[in-house]
């Protein structure tokens, strides 16, 4: 029972949840415009094109397919400012554009104003960009496998969130194993003192507790306190480990 678990967990990860996160994200995405959205968000986030221009930005819309608030740094001399920026578009296509050029003073100074303006030279890298508005929690175990070879040995915190997703989704169906072989010896243990509704007790309890430890995990190997590998897998497969040999040594 718990591999067939197991197993019902690795298909919904690699199947089921991450369409259903995308289109949840798509939900509120809408909701938040609706509700006046950019306010919420304080952050900003970047994006370099293939031709190695700069693109900063406040968030992307997944909703509508665009960026808000974007500042396309084309060059040292030259740059755009642009209200909505749709990178789906060939070529893309941004409205509300302000041109900056750098004047002979060293000053930059609003050269040109327009309503939409579609962008020849602007080259998105698909792959970048997609891992860039998709947070890794949502990509399926298959498509983060992809990612994870292309890692370099030294993480920056984008690649340590990729890594981390991929621990994650590779080690927690384990965890439905964990839930009937932890428990296991004690249920064997026949005493007239024992009380059954006690280790029901203890076992919810404690799988909840555990399940909350490798959850805030993830946050030490995101902000690369712990490599991904030591932080998710090892206290994980330690525990499991223990519990594994208690359950093969009961009689």
């Amino acid at each position: 029972l718990g591999l067939l678990c197991v197993c019902l967990m690795y298909i919904n990860e690699q199947f089921i949840l991450p369409h259903a996160l995308q289109r949840l994200r798509r939900i509120e995405d809408a909701s938040k415009h609706a509700k006046n959205h950019h306010i919420s968000h304080k952050n900003v986030r970047h994006l370099i094109l293939e031709d190695g221009s700069l693109l900063i930005f406040q968030y992307y819309d997944t909703a509508k397919e665009r960026f808000f608030d974007a500042y396309w740094i084309q060059s040292i001399d030259s740059l755009y400012r642009i209200k909505y920026l749709s990178p789906s578009l060939h070529p893309p296509v941004g409205f509300f554009v302000d041109h900056l050029v750098r004047q002979p003073t060293g000053e930059l100074l609003q050269e040109a104003a327009y309503s939409d303006l579609s962008f020849p030279s602007m080259r998105f890298n698909p792959e970048l960009l997609q891992s860039t508005i998709l947070d890794p929690d949502i990509l399926s175990i298959s498509e983060l496998s992809e990612r994870v070879v292309n890692l370099s040995s030294d993480l920056s915190e984008k690649e340590s969130k990729v890594l981390t997703a991929f621990y994650w989704k590779l080690t927690i169906p384990w965890l439905c194993l964990l839930a009937i072989i932890a428990p296991a010896p004690y249920c064997v243990i026949f005493s007239r003192h024992l009380s059954v509704f006690l280790i029901y007790v203890c076992s919810i309890f404690g799988l909840i507790a555990f399940f909350m430890f490798i959850d805030a995990s993830q946050f030490v190997a995101k902000r690369q306190v712990l490599s991904p590998f030591w932080a998710i897998s090892a206290p994980f497969w330690a525990t499991f480990s223990y519990f594994g040999w208690r359950f093969l040594k009961m009689e």
